[in-house]
């Protein structure tokens, strides 16, 4: 029996087919053939996988070949005719291999073997990750009658910012009701998670609101129709407590574009950036030019400016800002793989966590980051935000006075110099009895909180600039 393609992400759905593997590249007839792009992070899970199943199925063998470059390529080898017995795909990705019909519905699968747990319970799976995978090919849906497409590994989820003042420019309604209460706040017996109940909103008198993450009362715009703006009169209502299917994302994006709207207040409705965390650390190592202890082996942070600032004071000028120099250095080669990629680069932010080294003289070293800053603006971009790490003021589990005094000097510098932000971690104390690994280091929960203060504060002063 020949086996339709399967879209699955984990070992169930191979369970499903014992006995029947088949497919148009060269493998065994007993053999089941599973494509599957591989990285550090699966490869190992991809061989666990192999093994075992085929202990629990020793009249079956498992074939993965992981050789794909990425989900195109696999499309690409769909459209010349060669296809595997189960493949995985993004979810960005499965809409495309339905619409191509390289790819079967899983619901006959799973109906027929509905009776047994140990080989597929979709009962037992977190239901938002299932109905990202129910599409409807002949109208474009995702509900929750749709068919199933897949069976989730994981999930690669999207965060989305919604500009509400802009939202309530265009007359749409922003209520946050959870799916399963929006029944009873229709009803007015609750409020929804903004203290309002449904009576407190005007526009929506009269209204039943269904469960859609964005809903138009004139009938929401589907994929592959023109888009048209709502029509006068329209009930416009976004929850954000419901994930929207995408194509609910492009029709409230389109609205927000002022290229297909042209009364909206904003310019683009939609747009996404990807951000690389590029680290380059070493510790121990001072920004002025000491080239003892942790600096003997690179060197040290001195900047080109700071150097020539110091002219003869520079005894070893291989390793004197040899540190700075790699960072520069292998950020650039970075910037290059990613350019070589597809991907349109541009620098944010830095942290600079940096200082113990340098407590004892806290005058020179503002002298010293002045021209860092000046040189990394120079030398990477000119927009370059840079938040700056206080360092502990303890040091060995007792407050220091030089620790104090440098903490003092870092909040100066940062006062002093534009787009400049402080990171207010000197109040995480330093020691063993408050859990530090050492009389040098944060404890784990320490870089945790602080980790968390960092993200925080490249949200409010970097990303919620756009740009």
């Amino acid at each position: 029996m020949k086996v339709k393609r399967i879209v699955a992400g984990a070992v169930v759905a191979l369970l499903l087919l014992a006995g029947v593997g088949c497919s148009s590249d060269s493998v065994a007839a007993n053999e089941v053939l599973v494509w599957a792009i591989t990285g550090s992070d699966n490869a190992a899970w991809l061989t666990e996988m192999e093994r075992e199943f085929e202990a629990e199925n020793s009249d079956i063998g498992i074939v993965v070949r992981a050789t794909f470059a990425d989900y195109n390529s696999i499309l690409t080898s769909f459209a010349r005719g060669n296809s595997p017995d189960i493949v995985y795909v993004d979810d960005e990705y499965f809409k495309r291999y339905a619409d191509g019909g390289f790819i079967t519905p899983l619901d006959g699968l799973i109906e027929e073997h509905w009776w047994d747990s140990d080989i597929v319970d979709v009962s037992e799976m977190w239901e938002p990750a299932l109905s990202r995978y129910r599409f409807e090919v002949s109208n474009n849906t995702s509900d929750a009658d749709d068919p199933l497409w897949c069976i989730p590994k994981d999930m690669d989820p999207t965060v989305l910012y919604y500009n509400e003042g802009a939202f309530e420019k265009l007359g749409i309604t922003v209520i946050s009701v959870e799916k399963e209460d929006l029944a009873a706040w229709n009803a007015g017996d609750i409020a929804d998670a903004n203290g309002k109940k449904k009576s407190d909103y005007a526009a929506l008198d009269g209204v039943t609101v269904p469960a859609r993450g964005y809903w138009r009362s004139d009938g929401n715009w589907v994929s592959g129709s023109a888009w048209t703006k709502p029509a006068s009169g329209a009930t416009l209502v976004f929850n954000n407590r419901i994930p929207m299917s995408w194509d609910e994302v492009e029709d409230l994006a389109m609205l927000c574009t002022s290229s297909y709207n042209s009364t909206s207040p904003t310019t683009y409705g939609y747009y996404t950036e990807w951000w690389f965390n590029y680290g380059w650390s070493v510790g121990g190592t001072s920004l002025l030019n000491n080239l003892e202890n942790e600096n003997k082996g690179l060197g040290n942070w001195v900047p080109p400016s700071y150097e020539e600032h110091l002219g003869s004071a520079v005894t070893d000028a291989q390793k004197t800002g040899n540190l700075y120099d790699l960072l520069i250095e292998m950020t650039e080669e970075s910037i290059a793989q990613l350019e070589s990629l597809g991907y349109t680069v541009k620098i944010r932010a830095l942290y600079w966590m940096q200082g113990e080294r340098d407590i004892p003289s806290p005058d020179e070293y503002a002298v010293a980051f002045r021209y860092l800053v000046s040189d990394l603006r120079s030398d990477l971009t000119p927009e370059l935000a840079v938040y700056v790490g206080e360092i502990s003021k303890t040091f060995g589990g007792t407050e220091s006075a030089e620790n104090l005094a440098f903490v003092a000097k870092q909040g100066a510098l940062v006062a002093e110099t534009q787009n400049c932000y402080l990171i207010e971690n000197g109040d995480f104390k330093i020691g063993t009895e408050y859990g530090s690994p050492d009389t040098a280091h944060w404890s784990g929960e320490a870089h945790y909180a602080i980790g968390k203060l960092v993200g925080e504060s490249i949200l409010a002063n970097t990303l919620s600039q756009n740009g």
